[in-house]
This record gives C-alpha cells, sequence and structure tokens, in this order.
C-alpha cells in the first residue's frame, strides 16, 4: 500500500513539472525545436536574437539588450577557454589602446594570471606600485576590499541554493583579468587599496595613489666598462625601435663596441614592434619569427625582416621568467641566429598572438588568433625561451626588506662574457 502511495505521488509530482514546463518553458521549448535547423545551417545569430528575445520576455527582473548582448560575448569568449582571449567594456578598452600609445591613469605595473592567480607581472621602477613596495611576481589577492581569486563555482552555485544574495556570491568568486584592470585605473590622486604577496597567509595591504603613467621604453642607456654598453628595455611600445636606435647611436659615440640587451621583466608589447627591434640584429633576409593560425593550408608565416644595422655589436640578452611575448620573440631570433647569447632564467611562455576587434558600442574584444615559433620552428607558447646560460639570482644579492638588488650578478655575469669575447676573438692560432 504504501509503495502505491509513493508511486500515486511521484506520478503527480512528474504529471505537476510537465505541466509547469508547458506554461513556462514553451516558448522556449519551441524554440529549442527550432533551432536544430538553425545549428544545421549555421545561423546561430539567429538562435541568440531569439534567446535573448525570450529572455527579456519572461526573466523577472527587467534586462536591457545591452547587458544580455554583453553577457553573451563573455560566455563566447570564456568558452574558448584561453585566458588571453578577453572582452572588454567600453572603458577598459579605451584604457587598453592608451596602454600601447604609451601613456595612462595608473600604478605603474602590468598584470596577467599566472598559475591561475593575478600577478603583477612587471612591476615599472619608481612608478606608485614599486614605490610602495611592490614586487614583479607578487599575487593580488584583492583590489579596494574586492577579492581576485575566491571559492570554485560549484561551491558558489551550494551558497546561492542556500539563499545567499548574488552580490555575495559575485564577490566570493572573485574579478577577470579585465575587471582587475578597470579596477587599478582611476582618477589621478586617487587612492586605490591592494593585498598583495608571495600568498594570502603573507599577504600585506597596500595604499597607492594613482598616478599618470608615461611608459618609458628605454628606462637605462649606459657605458658600464671597457666599451660594454648597457641598455634596459623595458617594454615594446609603439616607440621601442626608435628609442632603441637613439639609444644605440648614443652609447656608440661614447664608445660602445658591445652590448647587454636587458629585457627581464619586459611583459611585451606591440607584435610589429618586437619584429622592427629583432629586425635590428638578424641578417638581411633573416626569419625574425613564424605565425601559424588557420589559413586556408595552415602553414605558418614567416616573417622575413632582417635588417642588421647592429651587425657588428657582440650581444648578451638578459631574460628571466617575466620577460614575455614580445621580449621572447627577439630572444629567440637573437639566439636562433647566433646574434646574442641568452642569459638568465627560462622565459614566461606567451607565445600567441591577440587581435583587437573594435564592437559598434565602444566595447572590445582581444582575441588568440594564432602562435608564433621561434625561426627554427621552436614553440614558444606555454614553455617559453631556455636562455643558453642558466643564471639565477640568489637571495643573498637583494636586500632583505625591499628586495632589490644591492649588486646584479646577472649583469656581471654578461660583462665578464662579453669581456672574454673580446679576448677569444684577438688570438690568432
Amino acid at each position: 500500500m504504501a509503495n502505491s502511495r509513493r508511486l500515486i505521488v511521484l506520478v503527480v509530482l512528474l504529471f505537476g513539472l510537465s505541466i509547469a514546463n508547458l506554461f513556462v518553458g514553451g516558448s522556449i521549448a519551441r524554440r529549442q525545436t527550432d533551432s536544430r535547423d538553425l545549428y544545421s545551417g549555421g545561423e546561430y545569430s539567429v538562435l541568440l536574437e531569439r534567446l535573448m528575445e525570450d529572455i527579456r520576455k519572461v526573466c523577472v527582473d527587467e534586462v536591457g539588450g545591452e547587458e544580455l548582448f554583453r553577457g553573451a560575448v563573455r560566455g563566447m569568449i570564456g568558452a574558448l577557454n584561453d585566458p588571453n582571449s578577453v572582452f572588454f567594456e567600453p572603458e577598459t578598452f579605451t584604457q587598453l589602446r592608451e596602454d600601447t600609445r604609451g601613456h595612462y591613469g595608473g600604478l605603474g605595473i602590468v598584470i596577467g594570471i599566472r598559475d591561475g592567480l593575478l600577478t603583477a607581472i612587471s612591476v615599472m621602477e619608481d612608478k606608485p606600485a614599486h614605490r610602495a613596495g611592490l614586487k614583479n611576481g607578487e599575487r593580488i589577492f584583492s583590489i579596494d576590499g574586492i577579492k581576485t581569486v575566491g571559492i570554485e563555482p560549484e561551491k558558489a552555485l551550494e551558497r546561492l541554493r542556500a539563499g545567499a544574495e548574488h552580490s555575495v556570491i559575485r564577490e566570493l568568486l572573485g574579478i577577470s583579468l579585465p575587471e582587475a584592470v578597470s579596477k587599478l585605473r582611476g582618477p589621478v590622486d586617487a587612492p586605490v587599496v591592494i593585498r598583495v604577496g608571495k600568498s594570502e597567509e603573507d599577504a600585506r595591504e597596500l595604499r597607492i595613489i594613482r598616478e599618470k603613467i608615461d611608459m618609458e621604453t628605454v628606462v637605462n642607456a649606459e657605458i658600464l666598462q671597457d666599451g660594454i654598453g648597457y641598455i634596459l628595455l623595458r617594454n615594446f611600445g609603439e616607440n621601442a625601435p626608435s628609442a632603441l636606435d637613439r639609444a644605440v647611436e648614443k652609447l656608440k659615440n661614447k664608445g660602445m663596441d658591445s652590448l647587454i640587451l636587458d629585457l627581464r621583466n619586459n611583459p611585451g608589447g606591440l607584435l610589429s614592434s618586437a619584429i622592427n627591434v629583432a629586425e635590428r640584429f638578424v641578417p638581411e633576409g633573416g626569419v625574425i619569427v613564424s605565425i601559424k593560425g588557420r589559413g586556408a593550408d595552415g602553414e605558418a608565416e614567416e616573417i622575413v625582416r632582417g635588417q642588421a644595422p647592429f651587425y657588428d655589436l657582440p650581444v648578451v640578452v638578459l631574460v628571466n621568467e617575466y620577460s614575455a611575448s614580445g621580449s621572447e620573440i627577439v630572444a629567440a631570433a637573437l639566439q636562433d641566429h647566433g646574434r646574442a647569447v641568452l642569459l638568465g632564467n627560462n622565459t614566461y611562455g606567451k607565445g600567441s598572438v591577440q587581435t583587437m576587434l573594435n564592437v559598434s558600442d565602444g566595447s572590445g574584444i582581444k582575441i588568440t588568433t594564432s602562435r608564433y615559433y621561434s625561426p627554427k620552428g621552436s614553440v614558444i607558447d606555454k614553455i617559453g625561451v631556455s636562455p643558453d646560460i642558466i643564471a639565477d639570482i640568489s637571495d643573498e644579492a637583494r636586500d632583505i626588506e625591499t628586495g632589490e638588488l644591492k649588486d646584479d650578478p646577472q649583469v656581471k655575469q654578461a660583462i665578464d662574457l662579453l669581456k672574454s669575447h673580446k679576448i677569444l676573438r684577438h688570438i690568432r692560432i
């Protein structure tokens, strides 16, 4: 008898659910039936438009078409499962374009996602974040009290079921990279509070006042000793090639006959600028980089642009784990052509090319369209470029309080290497 009652209750429940589906989900169900033809015909835009209409009609809260559209774009970008493909709101997209022009308001840091955590990839010297004590490689755990990393989506769902508010869950989930960029930017002289550290356990709070940031490309250019020049190239903005030309000319006039090119902590920038820098060292007609996307034949496009006005300079290139993207293109090109000795640590491994797509509402999309390879065909993405000489910087070489280098052992080793080259060059057998 008890079993019969349970069966009757189950049938009633199932019937009730079926009726509810007919009334509440009827419109969407019809769209699902129609969508079979849409999918086979490839007309996904029609399906998306109809679905947005249905959502706006049945959603308990009024929602605008713009909000739904941007949400749909975020979902599409998320489906790519590529951390380098990102959707930008109009304000953030405008800031991004200003970055490549070489000026913006902010803290003076380059951020990225590393091991799933928001990370300070490059902290620019004598900028607000650097003066506040932020160091390369440190994690940013919150921005103005908003967590940058939080609980897993499944646990968030459990909290929602338990009655937690959406705003609470949003904070628990953390923020995306574009949101982080937007929150770190702001009016000049306005403060931002960030929690940073190697781990959450040792995180500390920094209050930093935003400033107008001018992205200097060549931060330092000097003769170290015995005709050995040193150039610190901070990024690959659009003025990087011309800035390098001026720095080399200046040092040559002072007697430079060999060069240390410092690409440590250089996060990259414009692909065209990186190629233009590399071609100044590579022989004419030499391959700078091979780019492979989804072309008709799947063949890699070789960028052959060598000019080598600096071909007479013996070069040591300094790299580390925060040398990324454009830095890796230059380092790999000079290494494969035998134009430089790479010294330092394995590079970051950001070997993909992003294309900026403008959306008519002012927002934008940065999407990975291809990957690049060294002239000899080595993969860079997620692997990086291995230096010829591994040279770590020990803890003893840094100031315990600030983390700054007391004496740069990698530069010292590069100097010794170039001195040895000069001696060997004059030995006749």
